[in-house]
């Protein structure tokens, strides 16, 4: 997967159009008759969120789908295998959903302590985004051909990418005004942990030997100056 540039259309297209079907249906839920569906199934809610709430929710829905697809289209190069494609479809369409969901359930009204969220949740685009950019607009230039990245915001974390995802879908779950949303940030804590920095370091190693265990020296894998 990692080192192959075959480009995976038909994965990328599939992906943003399940990405896009849940995003509207959030929108249906938090705008429309799907919030008296939703209570039809899960019980009536003595909540009425306001209308400030709802806007927020659905417009971070928003950003994080645009940016997935610029991520999708624009910034990942290498292959997209059908089952990567089918677990980040799910899960992305499943998270917005079921913050959808929380948010008619548990956010009566929007605080001011929630515009503090707000700036974490562009932090931590801003890390994901930002550092993958970085490094595209440094692979691009031919000298750097077999050189491994360490620049730019992967000075302060191998994987900081990673991070920003962990930051901003930590500030878009309490933005729910529900603590089990915060189950979705804790579970991609997890998996990056053990499943996705581990694979990754090993291919790694593998392809940059020495540069990396020069850069795994001296650079946390996630969190800066902690782990």
């Amino acid at each position: 997967m990692h080192g192959n540039t075959e480009k995976s259309m038909v994965q990328r297209l599939v992906l943003t159009t399940i990405h896009l079907l849940a995003l509207l249906t959030s929108a249906w839920i938090l705008f429309a008759s799907g919030q008296e569906t939703v209570f039809n199934i899960f019980g009536d809610s003595e909540i009425s969120s306001s209308l400030l709430s709802r806007v927020v929710i659905f417009s971070l829905g928003l950003i994080y789908f645009v940016r997935l697809c610029f991520t999708t289209f624009t910034l990942l190069k290498r292959q997209m295998p059908w089952n990567e494609m089918i677990e980040v479809g799910m899960l992305v369409a499943f998270i917005q959903v079921f913050f959808a969901i929380l948010l008619i359930y548990n956010k009566e009204i929007f605080t001011g302590f929630d515009w503090i969220w707000l700036g974490v949740f562009a932090f931590g685009s801003y890390l994901n985004t930002a550092s993958e950019w970085q490094r595209m607009i440094w692979k691009k230039d031919k000298s750097n051909k077999g050189k491994l990245y360490t620049r730019g915001l992967f000075k302060y974390s191998m994987h900081v990418n990673y991070l920003g995802d962990t930051i901003l879908f930590t500030a878009f779950a309490m933005l729910t005004g529900s603590l089990w949303a915060l189950s979705i940030p804790v579970v991609m804590t997890i998996g990056f942990i053990f499943m996705h920095i581990p694979k990754l370091d090993i291919y790694l190693k593998e392809r940059y030997k020495e540069q990396y265990d020069a850069y795994a020296s001296r650079t946390k894998k996630f969190i800066p100056w902690i782990y």
